[in-house]
C-alpha cells in the first residue's frame, strides 16, 4: 500500500476570483482535468472514509487562501495546491499524470494548470522521525472537523443514546480525538495492516484515543474556532492554528504507531470532509530545548 501527493501549479491567464474557501476551486479544477477522473468518481461515491484529500490553494508566498471574502489574483501569479491519495495498485498514479491544461473555472476566467511533481511513499516508510524525547508540532492549516462523538465508548447501549445527539465538532486540539480519528482512518484504508488490533475498528480507535490523551499532552497551543460558509446548507465550525505536544515516557511500540498515523495526516489530512479541503495539517517533530 502507498500514499501519493500530487503537487499542482495553477497560473491565472486572466484576472481571476478565487472563492474565500479556496478548496472549492481545487474541486472545480479536478472536474475540468480529464486525467483526474478517478477523483471525480471518488467524490461521487458514498465511501465514508474517502482515500484522498485536497488542500487549499496557496499563494506565491505560501499562505493559504482562506477566509470569508473572495481572493482576486492577477495574471501570471503562481498558485499551488496538492491532492493526496492512498492506493495499492501502482498503475493508479500512472493514470493521473497530465501535461498543461487551460481551464475556465468561471466564465471569462482562465488558468493554466500543470502537474508539478508526484511524491509516492509506501506505508511502511511513512514517518515524521518521531523518537522518545522529541516534541510534535501540528499546524492546522484549514479548519479541522473532529466529531465530539469520536471518543464515545463503542458500547451498543451507549452508542444508541449518543446517536440521538446532534453532531458537533471539538474546537480545540484534543490529542484523544486526533489519534482516534487517525487510527480509524488508517484501519479503514489499510485493513490488512492495522495500526491497532482490537475487537473492532471502533475499539481500536477508542483505545488509541485514550492512550494519546495520557501520552500526547499539549505543552502549548494557539488555535481559534472558525465558521466556514461552505454553501447555503453547510456552515461547519472547526478550528485552525497550531499545537505543540509532548510525548510521555511511553514504549517504542506506541511511539512507532504515533509516528505512522501522524505521518499519514501529513498526506491525507485530519477529520471530516478532507476530500473537500478541510483538515489540511502539517506535522513535524521538534527538538526539545533544555
Amino acid at each position: 500500500m502507498y500514499v501519493a501527493r500530487l503537487s499542482i501549479v495553477a497560473i491565472p491567464l486572466t484576472r481571476c476570483v478565487v472563492p474565500g474557501f479556496s478548496p472549492k476551486l481545487v474541486k472545480t479544477i479536478i472536474y475540468m482535468v480529464p486525467e483526474l477522473g478517478l477523483f471525480r468518481k471518488l467524490y461521487e461515491s458514498r465511501m465514508r472514509f474517502k482515500p484522498f484529500s485536497i488542500t487549499p490553494v496557496f499563494s506565491e508566498d505560501g499562505k493559504p487562501l482562506l477566509g470569508d471574502r473572495s481572493h482576486v489574483v492577477e495574471p501570471g501569479s503562481r498558485l499551488s495546491f496538492s491532492i493526496s491519495i492512498a492506493f495499492s495498485d501502482p498503475s493508479t498514479i500512472e493514470g493521473l499524470g497530465f501535461d498543461q491544461r487551460v481551464v475556465e473555472p468561471r466564465a471569462g476566467q482562465r488558468m493554466l494548470v500543470s502537474l508539478d511533481s508526484v511524491e509516492i511513499v509506501s506505508i511502511e516508510s511513512l514517518s515524521i522521525g518521531l523518537e522518545r524525547g522529541k516534541l510534535v508540532r501540528l499546524r492546522f492549516v484549514s479548519p479541522v472537523l473532529l466529531s465530539s462523538k469520536l471518543m464515545a465508548p463503542p458500547l451498543p447501549h451507549f452508542l444508541k443514546r449518543v446517536s440521538k445527539i446532534r453532531e458537533r465538532y471539538v474546537l480545540y486540539p484534543s490529542s484523544a480525538h486526533i489519534c482516534s480519528y487517525l487510527t480509524k482512518l488508517w484501519n479503514k484504508l489499510f485493513p490488512d495492516n492495522p495500526i491497532s488490533r482490537k475487537v473492532s475498528d471502533e475499539w481500536a480507535a477508542y483505545y488509541m484515543g485514550r492512550l494519546c490523551e495520557v501520552a500526547m499532552v499539549p505543552m502549548d497551543y494557539r488555535t481559534k474556532p472558525v465558521t466556514v460558509n461552505y454553501d447555503r446548507s453547510r456552515k461547519p465550525r472547526g478550528f485552525v492554528g497550531w499545537a505543540l505536544y509532548e510525548i510521555g515516557d511511553v514504549g517504542r511500540k506506541l511511539i512507532a504507531k504515533l509516528d505512522k498515523i501522524l505521518a499519514l495526516a501529513n498526506y491525507l489530512g485530519l477529520g471530516k470532509s478532507r476530500s473537500i479541503g478541510f483538515g489540511t495539517v502539517r506535522v513535524e517533530t521538534v527538538e526539545r530545548r533544555e
